[in-house]
């Protein structure tokens, strides 16, 4: 078997598991866990991001083109 270093990789450099993105839901899913765990109720918005879903603030819409305005 090879040596490993630092971190238990083989070659010594770390390997991204995670993305940015599942990183940060893992950050929210462990404080949402938290506050169950004292029995403190989740917000609106930290039970989206627990499912990994954002909250927009405005609905996207599509701006009418220039030739698409009142025929």
């Amino acid at each position: 078997m090879g040596s490993q270093g630092p971190g238990g990789f083989l070659d010594g450099t770390p390997k991204h598991i995670f993305s940015s993105v599942q990183l940060q839901q893992l950050r929210v899913q462990i404080m949402a866990y938290r506050l169950l765990a004292r029995n403190q109720p989740l917000t609106s918005q930290m039970a989206l991001a627990v499912q990994g879903k954002r909250l927009d603030t405005a609905p996207h819409q599509r701006m009418p083109q220039q030739g698409e305005q009142g025929m």
